[in-house]
């Protein structure tokens, strides 16, 4: 069981205005050279979560961490797909590049005046759910309203009315302890790397940041 930090008293983390500039910045990063890869980041959930965080708790300063486990995906139409290490693949992994099936994303977690203890979901890599389940030779239907990214409180998520999987809450995330062991270890092993495309997601933020208050300005 992934145990929780203690939690700050906040009420709204980040802005939703400044949500999706943030997710472009880092989707940037990690898909251009020189640091990033020439792709579109599909496969790279580890990446994401790792880079995520680190550039959310340098904004804000919080308790935003990266975690791994299973998820199942809605592809809609029904469709479900389990995305999930067994067990023993799980303890026997020494390396995060031996685990073939699994999901990385943020989870944050904290103490509102009105609400008490709220738990925060954050996956930048909603764009790439169509290439996942393509890969298994499943349809992938999405909202018409879906983001690239998700960003919710847990307990504001809502399971589709059509799943009904006992133990499985609303975000369709299981966190675990042995893929979150080897995430964690998976950043430890490559710390230049993540600082430099952190630098680069923060440079381009702030371009992105400019270039919407110079549109303000000129509406």
């Amino acid at each position: 069981m992934i145990q929780a930090h203690p939690c700050p008293q906040i009420d709204t983390p980040v802005l939703p205005e400044l949500r999706g500039l943030i997710d472009a910045a880092i989707h940037y990063s990690i898909c251009n050279p020189p640091h990033g890869v020439v792709s579109d980041g599909f496969g790279r959930c580890a990446d994401y979560a790792i880079l995520g965080s680190r550039i959310l708790n340098l904004l804000t300063g919080s308790n935003y961490r990266t975690v791994a486990g299973s998820e199942i995906l809605d592809c809609g139409n029904g469709q479900l797909l389990l995305i999930a290490a067994d067990r023993k693949s799980r303890r026997k992994a020494k390396h995060l590049s031996q685990l073939s099936m699994f999901h990385c994303w943020i989870e944050a977690h904290y103490c509102t005046e009105d609400e008490g203890p709220r738990e925060e979901i954050i996956d930048f890599t909603v764009r790439h759910s169509h290439s996942t389940a393509r890969q298994f030779g499943i349809p992938y239907c999405p909202p018409s309203s879906a983001l690239p990214y998700q960003w919710a409180w847990r307990d504001e998520l809502q399971l589709p009315a059509h799943l009904k999987i006992q133990g499985v809450d609303a975000s369709l995330k299981t966190a675990d302890a042995c893929s979150t062991r080897l995430l964690h270890a998976f950043e430890a092993e490559n710390l230049r790397y993540f600082s430099q495309l952190e630098s680069m997601a923060m440079n381009w933020l702030i371009k992105l940041i400019d270039h919407l208050d110079l549109s303000n300005c000129e509406a």
